[in-house]
């Protein structure tokens, strides 16, 4: 059995005077709202064996105050190109291949539209958008992260700091 916790980066500053758009830090929202995730995860006991994000600001942000909530340490948090800008067959190219860790519990930190396609394509949920900060927590009973395409995860809670946490009624 494996999960997948699917992050959209927190909220983020378009004033920020960058010139590019990956050195976007998070806002004042951003802010707040990054370690809120950690938090819920925190008490839902989440314990990650990786955390993966793209190289963006706005997303090593978020993953390391995610990673701050919950114990997990920061040298640890790994960073993929390929999920910078990523589209759904980039996104699920990283997680199927060799380098997303042989582990049953990762997340997953990342940017829209790709975070939400990836939600509807393999999962029992249907979101038209993953917000910032919006959280998914997907199960999958698999033996390897290769069979990603083939299975249907199974929604396990959906969380954004403005709504709150919903669980699935099991």
């Amino acid at each position: 059995m494996k999960y997948l916790y699917i992050i959209r980066h927190a909220k983020s500053s378009w004033d920020a005077g960058v010139e590019r758009d990956r050195d976007r830090p998070l806002n004042d929202r951003g802010q707040r709202d990054a370690p809120r995730i950690g938090q819920t995860l925190q008490e839902l006991a989440v314990k990650p064996d990786a955390i993966i994000c793209s190289p963006a600001l706005r997303t090593w942000t978020t993953a390391c105050e995610i990673a701050h909530q919950i114990g997990y340490a920061e040298r640890n948090i790994q960073t993929n190109e390929r999920l910078y800008e990523a589209s759904l067959q980039d996104i699920l190219a990283v997680i199927s291949g060799p380098a997303f860790p042989s582990v049953d519990n990762s997340i997953l930190v990342g940017h829209n539209p790709g975070l939400t396609d990836l939600v509807n394509a393999v999962s029992n949920m249907h979101i038209d958008n993953l917000p910032t900060s919006g959280t998914v927590c997907l199960r999958f009973d698999m033996d390897s992260w290769s069979d990603i395409g083939q299975q249907c995860g199974q929604w396990q809670f959906f969380y954004t700091p403005k709504r709150g946490l919903m669980q699935a009624s099991l």
